[in-house]
């Protein structure tokens, strides 16, 4: 008997209930019934537009909010949709109504003798399940889902675009990485990189640099107050003592100017931190060895600045070989070990469709082979 080429589900917010039947069955056309919930949220946008990628055509049925649980009419609906060629009858997605909706008018089409079948995807159990009417009795099957989704597919489904984003892992597939020469098994090599973002001023990071321009701008802000109130405090001082020097305004002036400048200078100087130069000697003969590669004479003294990091590694920062080392481990785990991981890509940026703004990165995206 030859594989039913229609589809019929019901829009829901979860559509991959609906798109892995779909394209597990190599269907043709799928009818989608849109609740006016399903419409106003716009729920199948994205689903409509992979399947047409897919080359799979989408009729819809659109039911006004009076027609959501009429399961009268939704039947009727269907009913004037098909002709007597065998369909398939997707049962996830949607309420119990439209499901109701389905599920009579498969018993219906079956007690003429269409041939219709029924599915539903066990997100669980990573199974297609199946119904159909054999020789008056309803009877069960089921078989493992296999398909492999695209990452692009799963967020277009989800109303999003992948604006970066670089593949690191395909199953059966090779896939460049240039190997980082990883040093994380040192505990000297990761005490190194520790006081390296302790004490350089080139592993001060975004946020730190942030609040330190924040300050920054407060005091800039505060200037004017701050010889207020030392001018105010100097007339004090001149009342009191009667200093004869201070009642010259623009000596006053000057000197409290440059006291707020002064007191300015000393605040940020004391959040920037001033480096001071650092060394750290290493000991550990395994280490030194591979140190040896990378410089021509063995170190065992050196400085704790960036430039041990960009010889061995090429990294200017230790949080930028960090990410690095972790991803390379995450690509050496699924090239070697048991996983139902069906691709992997690192530096992923996510924006909603049709905006610019980010909404949402990671380091490393892993993609099951279930969608």
């Amino acid at each position: 008997m030859a594989q039913p080429v229609c589809m019929i589900g019901v829009s829901t917010e979860q559509n991959t209930t609906n798109l892995i039947p779909a394209v597990e069955c190599g269907i043709r056309t799928f009818i989608l019934v849109e609740t006016s919930g399903a419409q106003k949220n716009q729920w199948s946008v994205g689903l409509q537009q992979v399947l047409h990628d897919r080359k799979i055509a989408v009729e819809l049925i659109c039911l006004s909010k009076d027609e959501d649980t009429r399961i009268d009419l939704i039947s009727e609906k269907l009913e004037e949709k098909l002709d007597n060629h065998p369909v398939i009858w997707n049962l996830g997605g949607g309420q119990k109504a439209q499901q109701l909706a389905l599920w009579q008018t498969f018993l219906k089409r079956t007690a003429q003798t269409i041939a219709d079948q029924a599915c539903y995807t066990n997100p669980e159990k990573h199974l297609l399940e199946w119904w159909a009417w054999q020789n008056g009795k309803l009877t069960y099957s089921e078989a493992r889902t296999e398909i492999s989704l695209q990452l692009d597919e799963l967020f277009t489904l989800f109303g999003f675009e992948k604006k970066s984003g670089t593949l690191l892992y395909q199953k059966e597939k090779a896939v460049h990485w240039d190997n980082l020469l990883d040093l994380f098994a040192f505990q000297e090599f990761r005490e190194y990189l520790f006081q390296l973002s302790q004490t350089s001023p080139m592993a001060f990071d975004h946020q730190a640099k942030y609040q330190i321009a924040e300050i920054e701008r407060h005091l800039n802000a505060a200037q004017p107050g701050i010889v207020n109130a030392i001018q105010q405090y100097l007339d004090t001082v001149v009342q009191n003592s009667g200093t004869a020097v201070l009642e010259n305004e623009e000596n006053k002036n000057s000197l409290c100017n440059g006291i707020a400048n002064r007191a300015r200078s000393i605040l940020l100087q004391e959040l920037r931190g001033t480096p001071r130069p650092r060394v750290m000697e290493f000991k550990d003969a395994g280490f030194l060895n591979l140190l040896c590669d990378h410089f021509s004479a063995a170190l065992t003294v050196m400085p704790i600045d960036s430039k041990l990091l960009e010889k061995v590694s090429g990294c200017h920062k230790s949080a930028e070989y960090f990410e690095k080392i972790v991803i390379q481990r995450v690509k050496a785990i699924l090239e070697t070990q048991p996983h139902h991981i069906a691709s992997a890509y690192y530096n992923v940026e996510v924006q909603k469709s049709g905006t610019p703004r980010v909404i949402a990165e990671y380091d490393v995206l892993l993609l099951t082979q279930w969608g």
